[in-house]
């Protein structure tokens, strides 16, 4: 699960970078952005509950 869970942030990370190096209007990154943080943190609480 630790190595799953790694993996999905990177993952997540370079959505991230992704989206910030497209040329796309400010709003729409930043809300791409926000919606994969809150999508990393859903799993983060999830990832929690398994190991608790």
């Amino acid at each position: 699960t630790d190595q799953r869970f790694s993996s999905l942030s990177s993952s997540s990370l370079s959505s991230v970078t992704f989206s910030s190096s497209t040329p796309k209007p400010n709003e729409e990154s930043c809300s791409i952005i926000m919606m994969i943080i809150m999508m990393n943190q859903m799993t983060q609480h999830q990832w929690m509950l398994l190991t608790n």
